[in-house]
């Protein structure tokens, strides 16, 4: 079983999640510094190196929590029928991409770059 993880850490990866995907809106992942990142956030660069090691680790672990979710809408109730199936599943991905729409946004316009194309593709 995963260990509940602290209700702080959730809280300041989830500003540093927010904060980098802003900033994704206006630039590219390669033009964001961490200084930015941790200002928009409202906490010390010390902070977020208790987290993470550079952005490239903060944009991998943003990536992999959006798979990890993902992954657990698309498993649908298999006892339903196929066409049941298929429409709950329809509803789960397209409920997702509506729900992380600003995420899909900023990687699509400015930044579907290779590294962000290595962690998808992982």
């Amino acid at each position: 079983m995963k260990e509940k993880e602290d209700l702080r850490i959730v809280k300041t990866k989830a500003s540093l999640y927010r904060s980098l995907l802003n900033l994704m809106k206006s630039k590219s992942f390669e033009e964001i510094k961490i200084s930015e990142i941790c200002s928009k956030a409202l906490i010390n660069r010390s902070t977020f190196y208790d987290h993470f090691n550079d952005k490239n680790e903060l944009l991998k672990a943003m990536m992999y929590d959006m798979k990890d979710e993902f992954s657990n809408i698309i498993e649908v109730d298999q006892q339903i029928t196929k066409a049941e199936y298929y429409k709950e599943l329809l509803k789960n991905i397209i409920n997702h991409i509506d729900k992380n729409k600003d995420v899909y946004s900023s990687i699509a316009k400015r930044n579907f770059n290779s590294t962000i194309k290595d962690i998808m593709i992982q």
